[in-house]
């Protein structure tokens, strides 16, 4: 079972649609959860999230491992969908659709082969474990820590690339703070009783991983110690997620030579050599803080801690290709006892699959775009962004806060705003490298395609470029606008219901799928994406007074939704602000270019948009969502949105004592 862990860089740096697992009590509406209570007891005007979605939260199962929404289960679906589609094409029903489809198809056959797995135990890792035990000092690790980053060794600096956000046609190389293992910052606090429990799992299944390789009990024990120690180690000087949900924060180019001088115990300039081939003059800090302590966490008093580190990071990562009772992190005896059951050998499948197509998601995407999204759909939904894109510089050119100055810039970058529909035509260049050798374990194979992947982010330094590249997989259920591309993306995965749906009516579809389209176009113009041009580079754009004003609104935004009381904490305005505000964004201009159709039906727009964000998941996940995902809860998102919504009170003849209204002063609006 390979452990979760958590970057510090959005490397990618994507404002996604997002999935909000929480949900909460709050004003103008009462949110609070109504459970097995039936559908005519919801009141449309005091919970209109809970009566347009009563049926589907009366009759959906809570999962325990995570949340349950449409995302989800459009994701489960088309899992289903391409299982079945790649079932045949092993038994010879269907022929591969491409060559990169049959090297995933050779990888997953291998997966399958659980026989071979258990037969050859934890054996194909011991040679890559060994390498960190063979590690004597730190100058050892110095010496070769540009080997170890193209082969995905977990490092006390994380080095990458990315491109420069004042000059998007150039990349940067990245000193960045390395993954940590519990779920948010927060939970590395002594009362934590959150981070106590994901330490005592991960415990658990470090200690019986160790064993697996050879170790002692008393060595596992000591290993696993350390592994925490210097995990904590690292948590006390990472970024919070409200930090990071700023991009700019993650924005800091420094001298190389100064960086260099700085880390006593690494030598960059030859790490930067054997990663990127050449010693730059400037180098992206994501995290200043962590590199002021940087000494505090790399040195020889440490070096134990570090080691242990590494090695169970990496005997995690590759446990999910060894052998059955490796891969669930349990001890042989209870894997023996779950072979022997269906239930065990279905999981066992689907396992190989997941992780097979998590490992090959761009091939699948692509296959998945080529085969379901037809081209009706995919014509519908860019006519549907080109009138939403229409709308939007309607609202800028009437906008009575903004200056022609702010207008002409803003309006120049919807124009050149990439739009990305349906799937990619080309994949990654390193597909072209990746070759499945049969005679070599899962792991073997593993590794080589990761570091083939790890190369190419590499060398992406040397080449400009890549704006109509996708981000990611067309059949990963999610949207994204890309501010240094300046381009929003639709997969072909979340063109179908509740999202869009071609015999559902135009009002329904603008409601789902152009709530959405209108939310990632809003990224454009929100408090990170008024950060950057219509070229994608870091550029104040807004005159003095236009920032201004654009501020009050974010702050009453930030106001708005800080504070409010959930699943035993509170909600963070700060962390939210960007999602909000593009939430608000999405469903005003979406309605306003609906408003524009023949057959508008308002009606129909703000139910299509409460069904697509159902929601139901445990107390826990509420909890750690609170703390770590930048979109509000997902009754927020449709219950305090609306009472924003003129519209939405005329539509419903919502009035005042209803728990849906609020006064006509606090209702908020971007444009």
């Amino acid at each position: 079972m390979k452990r979760k862990k958590f970057s510090g860089l959005m490397l990618l740096l994507l404002v996604t649609l997002g999935v909000s697992a929480c949900e909460k009590t709050s004003q103008p509406a009462d949110t609070t959860e109504k459970s097995s209570k039936k559908a005519e007891t919801v009141n449309l005007k005091d919970d209109f999230y809970g009566s347009v979605n009563q049926e589907w939260l009366a009759e959906t199962k809570i999962d325990e491992d995570k949340p349950v929404n449409a995302f989800t289960e459009i994701s489960e679906k088309i899992s289903d969908s391409l299982a079945k589609d790649f079932d045949k094409m092993l038994s010879g029903e269907l022929e591969p659709s491409t060559p990169d489809v049959q090297k995933f198809l050779t990888f997953y056959e291998m997966m399958l082969d659980t026989d071979r797995r258990n037969k050859e135990g934890a054996e194909p890792v011991l040679p890559y474990l060994e390498t960190v035990d063979k590690l004597s000092s730190l100058e050892d690790l110095s010496q070769s820590f540009g080997e170890l980053t193209i082969s995905n060794y977990s490092l006390p600096i994380n080095l990458t690339v990315m491109t420069d956000m004042k000059d998007s046609e150039k990349k940067l190389l990245v000193v960045d703070t390395p993954s940590i293992l519990l779920s948010d910052k927060s939970y590395y606090e002594e009362d934590s009783k959150e981070g106590k429990k994901e330490r005592d799992e991960n415990r658990e299944t470090f200690t019986n991983l160790l064993l697996a390789v050879g170790k002692t009990k008393k060595e596992a024990a000591t290993m696993v110690d350390n592994y925490f120690a210097f995990d904590s180690l690292i948590a006390r000087y990472s970024q919070t997620t409200e930090e990071k949900s700023d991009f700019i924060n993650l924005y800091n180019p420094s001298s190389f030579d100064e960086t260099k001088a700085a880390v006593k115990g690494i030598d960059l300039s030859k790490a930067a050599q054997d990663v990127i081939g050449v010693v730059p003059d400037t180098i992206n800090v994501v995290n200043p803080v962590y590199l002021e302590h940087i000494n505090e966490i790399i040195n020889e008093e440490n070096f134990a801690s570090m080691k242990d580190w590494m090695y169970i990071d990496m005997l995690s990562d590759a446990s999910e290709y060894l052998s059955e009772d490796i891969a669930n992190g349990s001890s042989k005896d209870d894997a023996d006892k779950k072979k022997s059951s269906e239930e065990s050998k279905a999981e066992t499948k689907k396992a190989a699959y997941d992780t097979a197509s998590e490992l090959f998601a761009d091939a699948i995407g692509q296959y998945y775009g080529q085969t379901y999204l037809g081209s009706d759909a995919k014509n519908d939904v860019i006519q549907m962004t080109e009138n939403i894109i229409d709308e939007y510089k309607v609202k800028i050119q009437n906008s009575a806060w903004m200056s022609d100055e702010t207008k002409k810039t803003a309006l120049k970058k919807l124009d050149k705003i990439t739009i990305l529909i349906g799937y990619p035509e080309a994949l990654p260049n390193y597909y072209n490298d990746i070759t499945i050798d049969t005679q070599k374990s899962i792991f073997d194979n593993w590794f080589a395609f990761k570091q083939k992947q790890t190369e190419e982010v590499f060398a992406k330094y040397s080449t400009a470029g890549g704006k109509g590249e996708w981000e990611i997989p067309a059949h990963q259920v999610n949207a994204f606008y890309y501010p240094q591309n300046n381009s929003i993306c639709f997969p072909a995965s979340i063109l179908q219901a509740p999202f869009y749906d071609a015999k559902r009516t135009v009002s329904q579809n603008y409601g789902g799928i152009g709530t959405v389209i209108a939310h990632e176009l809003s990224h454009a113009l929100d408090p990170n994406g008024a950060k950057f041009d219509e070229n994608g580079n870091l550029k104040d754009w807004w005159t003095e007074e236009d920032y201004a004003e654009f501020e009050k609104r974010t702050n009453a935004f930030v106001k708005q939704f800080d504070g409010l009381k959930f699943a035993g904490g509170k909600v963070n305005g700060k962390q939210t602000v960007g999602e909000n505000m593009a939430d608000s964004s999405g469903i005003s201009v979406s309605l306003e270019t609906l408003k524009k159709e023949e057959d508008a039906d308002l009606e129909e727009f703000f139910t299509a948009l409460g069904g697509i964000w159902r929601e139901k998941s445990t107390t826990e996940i509420k909890k750690q969502l609170l703390l770590i995902d930048n979109h509000a809860p997902s009754k927020l998102r449709t219950n305090i949105q609306l009472s924003n919504l003129d519209d939405f009170y005329e539509t419903f003849d919502i009035q005042e004592g209803d728990k849906m209204y609020l006064p006509p002063e606090e209702r908020l609006s971007v444009w």
